[in-house]
């Protein structure tokens, strides 16, 4: 599982086998998602990490004046939903159809 390449998750997968089969089912869910879809916006709560699985998605940092950068598959956003109270800083976009893990 994309998950995985998250070095917290492969870890616990690894070592505790029945708590990652419960993370997997009790708070991942895969969902498809559209060109222009957002999947989060600039001063919004990060409540998620989202694992990419497929398609193209550009992260736009709101306080930069550089181009968007592309996020591929097997790549994550928004790890500090995990340790932390947070609002995004940026707006991660869809570009072609994608599915994510969150």
């Amino acid at each position: 599982p994309v998950i995985t390449t998250h070095a917290l998750f492969a870890h616990v997968q690894r070592s505790d086998v029945e708590l990652y089969q419960a993370l997997c089912a009790e708070a991942l869910f895969e969902k498809s998602l559209v060109s222009g879809d957002e999947i989060f916006r600039t001063g919004k709560e990060a409540t998620a990490v989202y694992f990419l699985t497929h398609g193209k998605t550009f992260y736009d940092f709101a306080y930069s004046h550089d181009r968007p950068t592309r996020v591929c598959a097997g790549r994550w956003v928004s790890e500090s939903s995990l340790w932390l109270a947070w609002q995004h800083r940026g707006n991660l976009q869809v570009r072609s159809p994608t599915a994510e893990q969150v």
